[in-house]
């Protein structure tokens, strides 16, 4: 199976194209299965996101979130990770923040390709510390920071799309826009970018926990 990096010479030999073009940032590559119930999106021929029809059990990170909950996830790219909220979860009381127009156009423009989420919940085109920084609403029960990345980066540079959101000014950006009683969720994909939220949290003085994931999707391990 493909994980987050894969070429996309793997995902050719396994998928049929959907798109291919240019976004304002880069490359981007679009390829579905037969069934068409997995999509991949490649950044300059590496996989950044995927969507992935919902048949398997909830992770551990999304148990927390009620019924009744507003929910806030940046980095939302085709809606991975708003699919795998609660069943229960209102998606008008969801926020999706995604910086890629393309990647959202794709998706408004075909309802089906990800089960009509970008049409249930509310879909911002909008970089993700822009718009923490701008929020002026109601606090959000649950803010999930998706696995964000910079799609114009190379794979040994560093993501500024990605340090700006991770970083301790980032993390207290996120807490600032959470209610009382709400939870944070960062899904950092590297070890310094997981030191840099642990440490920023450690500052704020926030009660956290890690929970650690294998490479494949929906194996979650605790630490």
């Amino acid at each position: 199976d493909c994980n987050f990096r894969c070429s996309t010479e793997w995902i050719k030999s396994e998928f049929q194209p959907l798109f291919g073009g240019w976004t304002p940032f880069s490359r981007l590559d679009v390829f579905i299965d037969d069934s068409r119930t997995k999509i991949y999106g490649a950044y300059n021929y590496r996989v950044h996101w995927m969507w992935l029809e919902r048949r398997y059990s909830q992770p551990l990170w999304t148990t927390f979130v009620r019924a009744t909950d507003r929910v806030l996830i940046i980095g939302a790219s085709a809606g991975y990770d708003a699919a795998l909220l609660p069943l229960s979860v209102d998606h008008r009381n969801v926020d999706l923040v995604e910086i890629d127009p393309v990647v959202v156009g794709l998706f408004k423009s075909d309802p089906k390709l990800n089960g009509g989420l970008f049409a249930r919940a509310r879909v911002h085109v909008k970089d993700g510390r822009a718009y923490l920084d701008e929020y002026r609403g109601r606090p959000y029960e649950a803010v999930i920071v998706g696995s964000v990345d910079s799609p114009s980066r190379g794979l040994s540079s560093f993501s500024t799309t990605k340090a700006h959101l991770l970083t301790r000014e980032g993390v207290r950006a996120t807490l600032s826009v959470l209610a009382p009683d709400g939870t944070a969720v960062f899904t950092p994909r590297d070890v310094p970018s997981a030191d840099n939220v642990m440490r920023a949290l450690q500052a704020e003085g926030v009660p956290w926990r890690m929970i650690l994931y294998s490479s494949r999707p929906f194996i979650p391990r605790r630490l």
